[in-house]
């Protein structure tokens, strides 16, 4: 409590100590106005290192306010720039995404000129709470005249078959499942078969009744309408192997990745 009194009794004894003094040097200049400026200089030479060293923790503290002050705008500008970046990456994607759908559905449209009957494109959702291990649903069903036994293909080639229809929605079993069986042709030779599914996605099996020998590595094998199912001549696969009567079937189409798909109307 006396500390405080001591404080406010210094203070106010250094603001009557400054009041005189500049009132003094106000009377001082008007009575002595030749003299004035160089009394004045003196007393700035002489108060001015005070001043300074009075004003030196102000100036301290200032420079760091305004370093903190830069750290956290800098802080902030990095953040907005990590978020612009982040956004410039997302349109990125996007337009990756874009173009290579566009080019997808290019693709499909060159393949439906090929096909002889009616046309629609689907897009594929995976689903794996059903019975067949390869199989996935498509955006198209019976309102769209999507029916049982439809050939599903990519721009690559045939997948598989559409198996079960809904209202909105289909499921297409994938050629390569166990209980897929596809009726084909080998082009060079005319031998005609079944494919059947060997649930591995880059090989099938040929089943035929035919002569095999017939049937050479590197030969073609496209769809067959001999039991009505599909439109002739789609793109199947190639024959990769032919071992002791057994005849392996690469697939063209990547049957793991498959995002829309072509539905024959037949």
């Amino acid at each position: 409590m006396f500390s405080l009194r001591k404080k406010r009794r210094a203070n106010t004894f250094k603001f009557i100590t400054y009041i005189v003094l500049s009132f003094s040097i106000i009377l001082y200049q008007q009575f002595y106005k030749d003299s004035a400026s160089g009394v004045l200089l003196s007393i700035h030479s002489g108060i001015s290192p005070i001043t300074n060293l009075t004003r030196q923790p102000s100036l301290s503290l200032e420079n760091s306010l305004k370093g903190i002050s830069l750290y956290f705008s800098a802080i902030e500008k990095n953040k907005l720039l990590k978020q612009e970046n982040e956004k410039l990456k997302q349109h990125y994607r996007q337009s990756l995404s874009f173009l290579a759908e566009n080019r997808e559905l290019r693709y499909l449209m060159n393949m439906a000129e090929y096909v002889e009957y009616e046309t629609i494109t689907a897009n594929v959702f995976l689903d794996s709470s059903n019975l067949y291990a390869n199989s996935f649903i498509v955006d198209k069903g019976s309102e769209d005249g999507i029916k049982p036994g439809f050939a599903a293909l990519t721009a690559e080639g045939l997948v598989g078959r559409v198996l079960e229809v809904d209202k909105k929605f289909s499921r297409v079993l994938l050629m390569d499942d166990y209980n897929a069986s596809i009726p084909v042709r080998v082009l060079e030779s005319g031998v005609q078969g079944i494919i059947k599914g060997q649930n591995n996605h880059k090989s099938l099996r040929l089943v035929t009744k035919e002569i095999k020998a017939e049937v050479k590595e590197g030969q073609h094998v496209v769809s067959s309408s001999v039991q009505g199912l599909f439109d002739d001549g789609i793109p199947v696969g190639i024959v990769s192997k032919v071992d002791d009567g057994v005849i392996e079937i690469s697939p063209y189409a990547n049957l793991n990745r498959v995002h829309k798909v072509l539905i024959v109307k037949r």
